[in-house]
């Protein structure tokens, strides 16, 4: 029973996660395998009823004031919780990202080799060049690529005639070598390989109208 009720109090106060990525997001805590709160609402409505039992005579006053006092114990557990989760974020966050340049800063968050890419982009397509826009409104990961990818390749722009479009592990992307043409975002683009980052990213240049047109 003793190791039941230490491990449960180790888990209240359990860090859910591990850094500042999720900063809009903070699960609900648990003690014992349950949600803290359905835990202390139950023990708030067991602790009222006691009490309006117990309690001689029964006013509305007397009923208020001990569910005030309840209710405020949760809401301060739960700041506590909360203030306690982000120390242990921020700690984490000062010891993994110190001593860090911004490229590795950033792979740290997204645990992706992206911003390197989008580094060797830059370095590979000439400014005053731009890149196919593509539409990816169906896929979050990719929508979300696409968006970072727009703002890191500033100077770079994004254009419906673009002459370049890059492939980032995309797994439905595909191409055909004897053919040149890219399968990708839905569509099939004549085009060559420009600049190979490694397998699965790459930056290629179209060189005709797309496929099947």
């Amino acid at each position: 029973m003793g190791e039941l009720h230490k491990n449960g109090w180790e888990g209240l106060w359990n860090a859910d996660f591990i850094d500042g990525t999720t900063i809009n997001y903070l699960p609900t805590p648990e003690i014992f395998g349950h949600p803290l709160s359905l835990t202390l609402y139950a023990c708030a409505i067991v602790a009222l009823l006691a009490f309006v039992i117990i309690k001689k005579p029964r006013t509305f006053n007397s009923f208020i004031r001990p569910a005030a006092y309840v209710f405020l114990f949760i809401a301060l557990l739960f700041s506590i919780k909360t203030e306690y989760v982000w120390f242990k974020v921020f700690v984490n966050d000062i010891n993994s990202l110190r001593d860090k340049d911004i490229e590795k800063r950033v792979a740290y968050f997204d645990g992706s080799d992206f911003f390197p890419f989008v580094k060797f982009m830059k370095s590979k397509v000439p400014e005053g060049e731009s890149f196919r826009a593509v539409d990816v409104s169906g896929d979050e990961t990719l929508l979300q690529m696409k968006q970072l990818g727009q703002y890191y390749l500033l100077p770079r722009l994004t254009s419906k005639t673009g002459r370049f479009i890059w492939v980032y592990d995309n797994g439905e992307a595909s191409y055909d070598l004897d053919a040149q043409v890219l399968y990708a975002y839905g569509q099939a683009y004549r085009a060559r390989p420009y600049a190979v980052y490694r397998q699965g990213a790459a930056v290629f240049e179209i060189v005709g109208q797309e496929a099947g047109r």
